[in-house]
Parts: C-alpha cells; sequence; structure tokens
C-alpha cells in the first residue's frame, strides 16, 4: 500500500487495485488504448486528451475490441399496404 498526502494534509493510504486503475492494451503512434477496471475501454491522443464519440467507436472497431451493431429495419405491416 502507498500512502499519500490528501486534501487538508491529511494522509491515507491506498490500495494496489486503486493505483493500477486502466491496463494499456495497445499503443499507437497518435492513441493508446486502454482497458478500465470495469472493462470498459478508453481511447488517449498521444497530447494526453481522450478520444470520445465516433472517432472512438472507429478506433475501437478497428482493433477488434467492439464491434458495431445496426438496428433492422422495421417492415410494414402488409394489411395496411394492401388497403391503400
Amino acid at each position: 500500500m502507498a500512502s499519500v498526502e490528501g486534501r487538508h494534509g491529511r494522509r491515507f493510504t491506498k490500495s494496489s487495485s486503486q493505483e493500477d486503475t486502466s491496463v494499456a492494451i495497445k499503443k499507437a503512434s497518435d492513441y493508446t488504448i486502454e482497458t478500465r477496471r470495469n472493462g470498459r475501454f478508453s481511447v488517449h491522443k498521444r497530447g494526453g486528451g481522450l478520444i470520445n464519440g465516433e472517432e472512438k467507436t472507429k478506433i475501437l472497431q478497428a482493433a477488434g475490441k467492439v464491434k458495431v451493431l445496426k438496428a433492422k429495419a422495421k417492415a410494414a405491416p402488409e394489411g395496411d399496404a394492401a388497403a391503400t
């Protein structure tokens, strides 16, 4: 356990599970993919910011970490089409 000084000068200890919150999976030239303790993925820019949204989805899909599912088109009821 590591001893850390918190706010207002109080000292507390961190367990090893709190210290290692994420594990780097893939390091590319412009981003890093990490796995969090809860199993989700985070994508970090080279400068340190986070990548979110569609760009994150594209990176994770290219790395083979997630599958993007598309919604099925709803079929129109046959009874309504014949009545008009």
